[in-house]
């Protein structure tokens, strides 16, 4: 029952999403477990919950969607924000 912790890899097959995003994150980070939670997460369609603003580096984001789009590199460029696959690119 939510809220409470889900291991990611339940979360991709009931959602019906292959395991490489989450591969690709575990390869970058060589193994080392990391957190994902809805919070995190910049597109909200399935998840129900009142988004706070947050603060990085002094910066106020109305929430992780405004902060995932300040990463983006400017001028933007798509073949370096997406790169050659999951967890090629600066995005990642």
């Amino acid at each position: 029952h939510l809220p409470g912790w889900v291991p990611h890899r339940k979360i991709a097959d009931a959602m019906g999403f292959p395991h490489s995003g989450i591969e690709a994150a575990l390869a970058k980070l060589r193994g080392t477990p990391y957190i994902w939670a809805t919070e995190f997460e910049n597109v909200h369609t399935h998840w129900k919950f009142h988004e706070p603003s947050f603060e990085v580096d002094g910066r106020t984001y109305a929430g992780s969607e405004a902060f995932f789009h300040s990463q983006k590199p400017r001028p933007f460029d798509k073949q370096l924000w997406d790169g050659k696959g999951p967890g090629l690119g600066q995005r990642d």
